[in-house]
């Protein structure tokens, strides 16, 4: 209705300066880890609504995550690799999986951080824990636009989604992979569905065709 569609413009004016402050302050080169994540908590405390920077938030759990994973794959201590700027911090993601007692953390990245660390014990393979930490990825940020009732959010997520799953067709056209397995790593997060995708694969004309009517042509 237009009501409803005032209502998200509305938001969406308060919320785009937000916005472009946070994409830059995420980008700035000239300020700590610890500089930036006091800005996001004091941005949190002040924002009409704490979920929009949760939203520019939500990759530093998530590159943590990828971090404490690969560390442990390897061997090695990775801890400057940390980033403090998430809604967790990296003290409280370790323990978490050191106890596999995941219930202090946010339940999607909870459920996404147990699935890929029992993966990696699983496997061996960093890869696979990556696929799974970025479908959640995707997928939190998808569901904290919606909750923001933020149109220009929900278009940010459904490009980001959609660049994944370009990236990881990239990647499987190159390895030839099966339809069955590309259909693992895929979002449905996107403007363009999983199942187109997969139905198309593995025409790489007719599968990257698929993204021509997207913000990503």
């Amino acid at each position: 209705s237009s009501c409803a569609n005032e209502e998200k413009n509305n938001k969406d004016a308060h919320y785009l300066p937000l916005s472009a402050y946070l994409q830059a302050k995420s980008a700035r080169s000239g300020e700590t880890a610890e500089e930036k994540a006091a800005a996001f908590r004091e941005l949190s405390s002040l924002a009409p609504d704490p979920q929009i920077v949760d939203f520019f938030r939500l990759k530093y759990d998530y590159h943590n995550a990828k971090v404490y994973l690969k560390s442990v794959a390897a061997g090695e201590d990775n801890s400057r690799l940390y980033l403090p700027m998430g809604r967790i911090s990296p003290a409280m993601l370790t323990e978490a999986c050191l106890t596999e007692n995941y219930g202090s953390l946010p339940a999607g990245f909870a459920a996404a951080l147990k699935e890929s660390s029992e993966t990696l014990g699983r496997t061996s393979d960093p890869r696979l824990a990556d696929f799974i930490l970025d479908k959640a990825y995707v997928k939190e940020m998808k569901d904290t636009a919606e909750k923001t009732r933020s149109e220009f959010l929900l278009g940010y997520a459904a490009l980001y989604a959609d660049a994944l799953n370009l990236r990881a067709l990239v990647r499987m056209l190159k390895s030839s992979v099966r339809p069955e397995q590309l259909k693992s790593v895929l979002t449905d997060c996107g403007s363009v569905r999983s199942t187109a995708i997969t139905a198309a694969y593995p025409d790489a004309a007719a599968v990257l065709g698929l993204f021509k009517s997207t913000a990503l042509a």
